[in-house]
């Protein structure tokens, strides 16, 4: 196994367990009691008519996490089977 595919899995392994805390722990509640229903994080939201409430303020934190979580370990898994 090369420095690469060590420093990939470290990566992956760090980023995984930042995510993992937004999806299963209170994070994701942290941020919208932090910042509000009025902030610009929630553009996405507003942009699909969607109101920023705390649930669906919530929900979207935790499905971006997951989003995140897929594409990363997509990424991780290109470097482990593309590097040599």
């Amino acid at each position: 196994m090369s420095a690469t595919h060590v420093a990939a899995l470290l990566f992956w392994l760090v980023a995984m367990v930042s995510w993992a805390t937004s999806v299963w722990g209170a994070q994701a509640e942290r941020l919208y009691d932090r910042v509000g229903p009025e902030s610009r994080t929630w553009y996405w939201l507003r942009l699909f008519h969607v109101p920023p409430t705390r649930e669906n303020c919530v929900r979207f934190v935790k499905r971006a996490s997951v989003a995140g979580m897929f594409l990363l370990t997509i990424g991780v898994a290109m470097i482990l089977v593309l590097e040599p």
